[in-house]
């Protein structure tokens, strides 16, 4: 099981402008809203200063809140007066008045296009994304919506969280304008979030036939073709980016991380130096990456040096702490990755994989109980499948000497657990551990094409026969299996590392 955390890691460093920029957005626009409607106002919502100059200025947008306002003192009922005043306030930032209005308004004539749109801008504006979704989901369910309405609502989704309802809403925007680059751009980012990434790959191609030197999509199609597994074109479009950015140092730590996973490790050292050298205040990407280089080389104290250097810029990062333990790990020295898969799991309680590292730091001391307790913490607090923290805790529970209670909990699982699909490597796992399938059976489903690469099935198929084979007394067979696991190569991967602490535990040299 490899450690997920990377690909949140790239998806930030990537985004990392966008969300900086509209969180600094948010700030002052919050700071505005929390302050006395401003009378009168500039055009960018400040007031103005307290004097009595012997001329007098306002700016267009208040010359036209103090014509509609006399409107609706002659009438108040005008709609036209009250839809009209309330997108004058919102371009004042005056936004509780223009709510008002748009309320008001909202009153007079409920499926005004106009009106939803407004207060559904505003509505944003506040942080109230659920109420600005239904507004403009009501917006869209009109004959007359648009293609910017599509796109608004994909906004929308995507500040919720809900990439695949916003890359369905950009589906259709496109169909309605399928020349707006806007919107391709936008897919584009939505479907990289999503893991969408052969749409990624699709929409970054049609904004690169419009500008074949735009840095930034071919560093996220890269991105993309990376996770896809064409590690040739994820590499070929990072150089690019490169070159067109030389400055960039995340664009450097990112080729670095291609070059790992396809195993130039030189080359790969050489980009990540360079990230290194080119970050700038904050930025931590190279140090981490080049800190996973130093470890697969075996360079471990250089490794922890750079996780340090990582953790004085972001001390609360339960990333770089996992990180930190894993150089441990690799090290063979269990009871040094005890902190920092502690720390990891003190700074984010509810995240499955610090409780997940500390059960099998554990489990390989032989500290049964305190295996058993993190481990099922693991599974109390996951918010996805936790396969892989049930296996670690029959393996435990059967080490243990409780084989019968090992295999009651894992048949439970089996029980409970969704039923095995085509694809679904972890349930081959679970039917291994069950009995279901033989140790020649789960080594053939290993070699199944699927998403995921043979060998990573492989590395873990054979960890757990050695396992298997271990609790059963059969050293020889086990010691076989483990050395199978990590000739694989995948070195990301918690078997690979298990392997490894097996065999030294053995008295094997590795």
């Amino acid at each position: 099981m490899a450690d997920r955390q990377d690909v949140g890691m790239i998806l930030i460093s990537i985004g990392f402008v966008v969300v900086v920029g509209g969180a600094a957005g948010m700030f002052y626009l919050r700071q505005t809203m929390n302050q006395a409607t401003p009378t009168p106002v500039t055009p960018y919502g400040r007031a103005m200063p307290n004097q009595n100059p012997a001329w007098t200025w306002t700016s267009p947008d208040q010359d036209q809140i103090n014509q509609y306002t006399a409107e609706l003192e002659a009438d108040p009922s005008s709609f036209s007066a009250l839809l009209g005043r309330a997108e004058a306030r919102r371009r004042t930032l005056n936004y509780q008045a223009a709510l008002d209005d748009y309320n008001s308004a909202l009153q007079l004539d409920p499926l005004s296009l106009e009106a939803l749109r407004g207060r559904a801008k505003v509505r944003m504006i506040w942080g109230d994304h659920d109420l600005a979704l239904q507004d403009l989901t009501t917006v869209v369910q009109s004959a007359a919506a648009t293609s910017d309405d599509y796109a608004a609502r994909a906004n929308i989704n995507m500040q919720l969280g809900n990439f695949a309802e916003a890359v369905t809403d950009y589906d259709t925007a496109l169909d309605l304008d399928p020349t707006n680059i806007n919107h391709v751009r936008q897919r584009a980012w939505v479907a990289l979030s999503a893991g969408q990434y052969e749409q990624a790959v699709d929409d970054y191609s049609r904004m690169l036939e419009f500008d074949p030197d735009e840095p930034h999509a071919r560093h996220s199609r890269g991105f993309a073709k990376f996770h896809l597994r064409d590690y040739d074109g994820a590499i070929k479009d990072l150089r690019r980016a490169v070159r067109m950015s030389p400055n960039n140092a995340r664009m450097h730590a990112d080729l670095a991380q291609m070059l790992h996973a396809d195993g130039r490790l030189k080359d790969a050292m050489k980009q990540a130096d360079r990230a290194v050298d080119l970050q700038q205040f904050s930025e931590i990407r190279g140090f981490w990456v080049r800190a996973q280089l130093h470890r697969d080389s075996g360079r471990f104290d250089a490794a922890l040096e750079d996780l340090e250097s990582a953790l004085r810029w972001e001390p609360k990062s339960t990333f770089l702490h996992r990180e930190q333990a894993w150089v441990h790990w690799a090290k063979g020295d269990h009871d040094a990755a005890i902190a920092p898969f502690t720390k990891a799991a003190e700074l984010a309680p509810s995240d499955m994989y610090g409780h997940l590292g500390l059960g099998v730091m554990y489990y390989h001391l032989g500290r049964w109980g305190d295996a058993q307790a993190s481990l099922r913490r693991a599974i109390d607090v996951a918010d996805e499948p936790a396969d892989y923290a049930h296996f670690y805790l029959y393996l435990s529970d059967a080490r243990a000497g409780d084989r019968a209670g090992a295999e009651a909990l894992m048949a439970a699982y089996a029980q409970d657990r969704e039923p095995i699909r085509d694809g679904d490597w972890p349930g081959r796992i679970v039917a291994f551990l069950v009995s279901e399938l033989s140790e020649g059976e789960l080594l053939e489903a290993a070699r199944v094409p699927a998403e995921q690469p043979a060998i990573e099935r492989l590395c873990e198929a054979h960890f757990y026969i050695g396992s298997l084979r271990l609790i059963e007394s059969d050293r020889d067979g086990a010691v076989q299996a483990f050395r199978q696991c990590i000739e694989q190569g995948a070195t990301s991967f918690y078997e690979h590392h298990s392997a490894r602490s097996e065999l030294r535990a053995l008295g094997e040299d590795l």
